[in-house]
């Protein structure tokens, strides 16, 4: 079909202005751009615009199963139409931090399990659309025609090259990142309780109060009153000052006085009411300890674990041989072959590792547990895969020499110093992912407003509907607040980063981590 000549009914069809109307679109478009600014620009107001997402995202994947049972009677354009917008709704809520926000992420299981729910969702029903569904699907009666670079037939050439597309985002979603979203929900559920553990140990550290010691003094006397009830202590040769270390209090002195009798130490009130409460004894019950392999002595060990595993490698570069009669030294073939090309070759070193790396996976459970930490940490670092090797070897040597931490500690030791750590990007670089982000949503808003021009769908234009209604107030209030709210700030001077620690709520275990902080800069 000609694009020049004028579009009737013959060669196109009534929309659905309830499914993809003006109000709609202008609603999907508008939320996406919301996210999309939220996302790089304030923070602090993606967290509800992602739930919105999410749900928009939901209504969509309803009207495509609907479409899909009811394949005989729809149009092919009208599905792709619904697959752009998802696509557009999807890309701009998978991030989940930006240069403001520090490396640790909490994990959210039902986040991450509905977003997994609905990107394979949302891969496999494009799966099935260009392999299946355009044959079971109308088309266009004047042609359906699509933009992909250039203005081309969807039944042409493009299908080929679409098939070939889906089955790679498919494969590479099912394997990379829905398996890293469910390793992080089973991990999660693994440090539930050594989470609780630390927390309960930071709890008691920060409201234990030091116990109040009395001394009972004894005044030597050689005459005593027949009836008499002061009891008075033995003639007194020596006193000892004695430091104890308890769990909850450190270097607190108990003082003893030795005597002729045996030597008893000195009670706290507290010791002194639980002796009371039994009986009147001296000996009480001692409450039930955290776990000693969490207290804040294991984490710092850890974290030095963690620093001597992670440091850079460099590897023995092979010597030069120099050319005869020039300063210039001439590079070996390999050597060489990696400066031009930027290939890592790796030295026997590596290839030892290499090997290493595979058989811990073999090893006794503590290992591989270490092993599932210092992935994660690994991931968090940004490092790159080359490295992951030498740190596993790393591991495993020390561990052959020195007792290996716990791999509890060595999560929370993980954790606290991602908290320290910031998205080290720098800010040329997020502006390019930011206009990156734009252009891309910018992209797929032109192809599908093209996409019903050039198909003919006729009746879209005008906000007949009440349904079209909602989508629009909620797309169009959410852009309002975003931008509003960047230009309070940028009004005022106040910068993102700023706002966004005011803003964010910290869960016991951020606060036990924080204490854990605060303890370790008194040291």
């Amino acid at each position: 079909m000609n694009s020049s000549l004028p579009l009737t009914a013959s060669c196109g069809f009534p929309g659905n202005s309830d499914i993809y109307g003006i109000g709609i679109r202008t609603g999907y478009y508008t939320q996406a751009l919301a996210v999309y600014f939220s996302n790089f620009f304030v923070l602090s107001e993606a967290k509800n615009l992602r739930a919105v997402n999410g749900l928009f995202l939901l209504a969509l994947g309803i009207v495509a199963a609907i479409y899909a049972y009811n394949a005989a009677t729809t149009y092919a354009i009208e599905v792709f139409i619904l697959l752009q917008t998802g696509l557009c709704l999807g890309l701009v809520s998978i991030m989940e931090g930006t240069r403001y926000s520090s490396k640790y992420l909490p994990v959210q299981k039902e986040r991450l399990i509905l977003r997994t729910i609905l990107m394979n969702w949302g891969m496999g029903y494009n799966l099935w659309f260009w392999w299946r569904g355009l044959d079971s699907l109308m088309g266009t009666p004047c042609g359906t025609y699509v933009l992909y670079v250039v203005r081309v037939d969807m039944y042409g050439p493009v299908r080929t090259v679409m098939k070939a597309f889906a089955v790679v985002v498919l494969v590479w979603r099912t394997l990379f990142t829905t398996a890293w979203d469910a390793g992080k929900t089973i991990w999660d559920v693994r440090m539930r309780k050594a989470r609780a553990t630390f927390v309960e140990l930071a709890h008691q550290r920060k409201n234990v109060k030091p116990p109040v010691l009395f001394v009972s003094i004894a005044v030597q006397t050689d005459e005593v009153p027949e009836h008499s009830d002061v009891r008075v202590a033995p003639k007194v040769t020596n006193v000892s000052c004695v430091k104890t270390n308890t769990p909850d209090v450190e270097n607190i002195g108990s003082l003893q006085l030795s005597a002729q009798g045996p030597r008893q130490p000195l009670q706290s009130s507290t010791q002194q009411d639980a002796a009371e409460s039994h009986g009147g004894t001296s000996e009480a019950s001692p409450k039930p300890s955290p776990k000693p392999d969490l207290d804040f002595e294991i984490i710092k060990e850890a974290e030095n674990y963690l620093d001597e595993v992670f440091r850079p490698y460099s590897p023995v570069k092979p010597r030069s041989k120099e050319k005869h009669g020039s300063s210039r030294p001439r590079l070996s073939k390999p050597q060489s072959f990696s400066k031009v090309f930027g290939i890592y070759l790796p030295d026997a070193h590596y290839k030892v590792a290499v090997k290493r790396t595979i058989m811990a996976s073999f090893a006794d459970c503590n290992t591989r547990r270490m092993k599932d930490t210092l992935s994660i940490h690994s991931q968090a670092l940004q490092l790159r895969l080359r490295q992951w090797p030498i740190t596993v070897d790393r591991m495993l040597d020390k561990n052959m020499h020195h007792p290996s931490p716990d791999w509890h500690a060595l999560a929370i030791a993980s954790d606290v110093q991602l908290t320290q750590m910031s998205y080290t990007r720098p800010r040329r670089v997020w502006m390019l992912l930011a206009a990156k982000g734009f252009v891309v949503i910018v992209l797929l808003i032109l192809q599908i407003e093209l996409a019903i021009g050039w198909n003919g769908i006729y009746g879209l234009s005008g906000l007949n509907t009440v349904g079209q209604l909602i989508p629009l107030i909620l797309g169009i209030g959410g852009l309002v607040q975003v931008l509003w709210e960047k230009w309070c700030h940028v009004r005022n001077g106040i910068r993102a980063s700023q706002v966004e620690a005011e803003k964010k709520r910290l869960s016991k275990y951020e606060e036990a981590m924080e204490q854990y902080l605060e303890w370790k800069k008194r040291l």
